[in-house]
């Protein structure tokens, strides 16, 4: 069996590319954020910190718990190994940063973006209306009310043509 190593160019610009739409999963979609040069110093750093806290914490348990005061000692002792828990855990998160290359919409395809309301505060269906419309894939938003208060709508035609908004009352 051999293995082929692809250089960095070349599969950064395949992280680049447009996906396959027959063959599009979460996976397929993923790249890292930071240069190769920062990922290996970022897992270098990581490996030597943990190696170095876990040399720190065998030394307190062997050399440091205090007998007479053994429930204090320990007590401090499994707040450091706490410590270490949660720092490895965090450098879980950082060892290789991912994001996403959001794919193009398909051609003529977009969707609708349907927003409810009964009786809502019209500056919380302000901040709905306007993320909705900050939408980047193509859409339509709706506004599903129940028509019963004059400052939910829009003014006037022009404001829901501007704002690429649908509006009916029952």
């Amino acid at each position: 069996m051999s293995v082929v190593a692809l250089p960095v160019a070349e599969t950064a610009a395949r992280a680049a590319a447009r996906p396959d739409p027959d063959r599009l999963d979460a996976d397929c979609t993923r790249h890292p954020l930071d240069p190769l040069r920062w990922r290996i110093l970022t897992k270098s750093t990581s490996v030597v910190v943990l190696t170095v806290y876990f040399v720190y914490l065998v030394y307190r348990g062997l050399y440091t718990i205090n007998p007479e005061a053994l429930v204090f000692s320990l007590l401090v002792y499994a707040a450091e190994i706490h410590g270490f828990v949660a720092l490895f855990f965090y450098l879980h998160q950082v060892w290789t940063r991912q994001g996403r290359v959001v794919p193009a919409p398909a051609d003529g395809q977009s969707v609708d973006v349907f927003i409810t309301t009964y009786n809502e505060d019209v500056d919380l269906l302000r901040q709905s209306v306007r993320g909705a419309i900050a939408m980047r894939y193509p859409h339509r938003t709706y506004i599903l009310d129940d028509g019963r208060r004059d400052e939910s709508q829009p003014r006037d035609s022009d404001d829901r043509k501007k704002l690429g908004l649908e509006t009916a009352s029952h």
